[in-house]
């Protein structure tokens, strides 16, 4: 099953996972969405590094996709 993410809501260009990132000190890493367009990634999501892939991408595409 491959996650879904809108379209940037700053331009709408497409959008892309970011190769989460670790957090130095921590059992964390960061998780994020980046627009392949202009470059927005206003949201980085710490998660628990041990998590599956695919659970560091369903939180970094559910705050992504949360639109006001």
């Amino acid at each position: 099953m491959e996650i879904e993410l809108k379209p940037c809501p700053f331009c709408g260009g497409e959008a892309y996972f970011r190769t989460p990132q670790k957090e130095k000190g921590t059992a964390m890493c960061s998780a994020s969405v980046e627009c392949k367009k202009c470059g927005a990634m206003p949201y980085a999501i710490l998660v628990y590094e041990g998590l599956l892939e695919t659970e560091k991408k369903e939180a970094a595409a559910k705050a992504w996709n949360r639109r006001a």
